[in-house]
């Protein structure tokens, strides 16, 4: 009806010829309005962010597979209108610029809680994304769940850990579980994301306080750079120093019985394991020349790897009278059986 007027008649045209907005162009002004400067909608670069939307979960759900979660992904919105799609590519591209940057500049565990707030604040959407998911935040930047580390997150962390206490226990009353994996043989007293926000980390054993700050939770993305060797000589080195004793202690210790089978799992051919594994009791093991050069070259190595300037020998050395080699010996047998 043209007496409506020719705009409303443009509208109406619009509206039934293209009924949802082009998702491309959705995304493309959501993006700016959070400050990024997309490439043209022709550009092969969208052809990146429609791929990296694509990450469903295997009910269809809008989270990525665990197979596919990559450093500081979180899940995407779903929707299947015109508007909808827009939004998701448009997290997407934003989620293409935190992880590329992550990846060129290592941000993970070992990263100084300054440097992981910046990121966070600088990254466009990224803030945002980290309030709605704290609890993968805590999987990707565990040492922002430590107290004087929180920053603008403290809140909001006290509050999932109050919740994950309360869920803990509702969960206990009805079947007790997770007794192994406690220092008491009690029940846990938080889940494992809040486990260094927690007063005595949820009475769980070290190696589990350890390997949570290494790999992320079970049923969290488990993404992680390095190696759990890598983890140790970074805490035994003078980089780790800005971490509270009482966490940094715990990590050390929680890390000693893990790492000489790690390397009996992936590197058989290993000098240092082959000599151990010659050597039936602690009593009896001597260190080669050989093993011991592999010993201290694999330190020097995670070091290079790490980009920290330290002595693989201080480190070597204060490792062996922490009794790693003992630790060792006495978990092999359980271990192999």
């Amino acid at each position: 009806n043209s007496a409506k007027g020719v705009e409303t008649v443009c509208r109406e045209l619009l509206r039934t010829i293209r009924p949802n907005d082009s998702p491309l162009v959705i995304a493309r002004d959501e993006v700016m309005s959070f400050g990024l400067t997309p490439p043209v909608i022709s550009h092969e670069w969208w052809l990146d962010v429609v791929e990296a939307s694509n990450r469903l979960s295997a009910s269809g759900a809008a989270i990525p597979e665990k197979s596919t979660w990559g450093p500081w992904s979180f899940p995407l919105p779903a929707g299947e209108t015109g508007t909808e799609r827009g939004i998701r590519l448009a997290w997407a591209a934003m989620q293409l610029s935190w992880t590329t940057y992550s990846d060129e500049h290592r941000i993970c565990q070992m990263t100084k809680p300054d440097v992981v707030h910046a990121f966070i604040e600088q990254m466009p959407g990224l803030d945002e994304t980290c309030r709605d998911f704290p609890d993968i935040l805590a999987n990707y930047a565990p040492q922002l769940t430590i107290r004087e580390f929180s920053g603008p997150f403290s809140e909001r962390f006290d509050e999932c850990l109050i919740g994950s206490i309360e869920k803990e226990r509702v969960a206990q009353d009805r079947f007790p579980s997770g007794t192994a994996l406690t220092v008491d043989g009690q029940p846990p007293l938080c889940e494992r994301d809040w486990i260094l926000r927690h007063q005595t980390f949820g009475n769980y054993k070290p190696e589990i306080v350890a390997d949570f700050f290494c790999r992320g939770d079970f049923w969290g993305p488990t993404y992680h750079y390095y190696e759990r060797f890598d983890y140790l000589v970074w805490l035994v080195s003078n980089e780790s120093r800005w971490l509270p004793e009482k966490h940094r202690e715990c990590l050390i210790t929680g890390l000693i019985p893990v790492v000489f089978f790690d390397w009996w799992a992936k590197h058989d051919d290993n000098e240092v394991v082959r000599a151990l594994s010659k050597t039936r009791r602690k009593e009896t093991f001597r260190w080669t020349k050989t093993a011991k050069a592999k010993w201290l070259a694999m330190i020097a190595a995670s070091l290079e790897k790490l980009n920290i300037r330290d002595s693989e020998e201080r480190i070597g050395d204060e490792l062996l009278g922490r009794g790693i080699v003992e630790r060792y010996f006495a978990d092999r047998k359980p271990f192999h059986r």
